[in-house]
């Protein structure tokens, strides 16, 4: 079984476009130990942690001012580094 860690605490940004029909690129860099997300372009924050040797990775949504909101997933992709 997997279970689901927060790495990152949820934290408010200006880059992220909140709101009725707004689109945001995000991504995460992971190299080695350490993990970089992104949003719009815009570095959001980094996070190392060389305990985890190999995983998987998913999408986890959660509003953080509202009970009501929707989402919806247009792509996902991966990219092995070399």
């Amino acid at each position: 079984t997997y279970q689901a860690v927060d790495l990152i605490s949820i934290t408010p940004n200006t880059a992220i476009r909140a709101g009725a029909d707004q689109t945001n690129v995000l991504g995460v860099r992971a190299e080695g130990g350490l993990l970089t997300l992104y949003a719009n372009g815009y570095q959001l924050a980094q996070y190392t942690d060389t305990s985890y040797g190999d995983g998987r990775f998913g999408i986890y949504v959660r509003s953080g001012a509202s009970a009501v909101y929707t989402y919806r997933l247009e792509r996902i992709a991966y990219w092995v580094l070399d």
